[in-house]
């Protein structure tokens, strides 16, 4: 009589491997809920702060269109001699904006806040109206940081001697 010899590895070896194939599919499946848990979160957040952007470009947006109006009147009412004195001194555009005169131009800036980081930064440059009907070129629409960073520079170094 022959006795069937049967070997250890006939099977523990496809049981290793198989066990080896479950924990990498189990363990590529985690890194995956991860990854997208991450991607989701960052979306979230792009999507809250372009939402703060546009809410605040379009509270600037309606801004410049009451300069623009309250603008117009000014032209209409003082003339294209006297436009530019009048639109820097009007009472109702100094509560809106800051303008100011530098090199025999007038501006207008003002500054919307879009989070408690950011803010967008507008400029208008004044102009005579003539007859394209324009009182003013967009200079600056940007968004700045709302706080100046500083740097660390508290470190302390070894300097030898």
């Amino acid at each position: 009589m022959k006795k069937d010899k049967h070997s250890v590895y006939a099977i523990g070896t496809p049981t290793i491997v198989v066990v080896l194939i479950v924990l990498c599919l189990i363990t590529f499946a985690a890194l995956s809920l991860v990854s997208a848990k991450a991607d989701y979160n960052l979306s979230k957040t792009y999507a809250e702060s372009t939402n703060y952007y546009y809410t605040a470009s379009s509270k600037a947006q309606t801004k410049i269109r009451d300069i623009d109006a309250r603008l117009i009147e000014l032209y209409k009412a003082y003339g294209a001699d006297v436009f530019l004195q009048a639109a820097s001194s009007d009472e109702i555009i100094l509560e809106m904006a800051d303008v100011y005169a530098s090199d025999g131009n007038y501006y207008i800036r003002f500054k919307e806040e879009i989070s408690e980081k950011a803010l967008l930064d507008v400029a208008l440059k004044l102009k005579n109206p003539g007859s394209d009907s324009e009182c003013f070129d967009i200079i600056t629409y940007k968004q700045i940081p709302a706080s100046e960073w500083k740097a660390d520079d508290n470190i302390n170094v070894f300097i030898p001697e």
